[in-house]
């Protein structure tokens, strides 16, 4: 399993990791290196999903967010989260995300 926001940390190359886990990886968590929305931070998503490609990946590919709502105040979101930014709005702006980077890496 390879999750971007971790990755992003302890990995020099997040598309490499792919590489080099193969096809032993399973399941991807796709989250922004500061957990916000997909594509507003600095995880090359473009490149994770070209390596995906290339090893013929056929696993989840799931969003992780940590968004916000003031009816759970205690929720790791609380936490982590930007608190304008409500769960829904990090699982439909990232599906959206990455439904582009998937259509622009199609052709690759």
């Amino acid at each position: 399993m390879i999750d971007t926001f971790h990755a992003n940390i302890e990995e020099k190359n997040v598309a490499r990791a792919v590489h080099t886990a193969g096809k032993r990886l399973k399941h991807i968590h796709a989250s922004e290196n500061d957990r916000g929305l997909l594509g507003s931070g600095h995880v090359d998503f473009p490149a994770i999903i070209e390596s995906l490609r290339e090893i013929d990946y056929s696993g989840y590919l799931m969003i992780e967010g940590f968004g916000y709502s003031p009816s759970e105040p205690d929720s790791p979101g609380a936490l982590w989260a930007e608190m304008s930014v409500p769960p829904e709005e990090i699982a439909f702006s990232g599906a959206q995300y990455l439904s582009r980077v998937l259509s622009n890496t199609a052709s690759v």
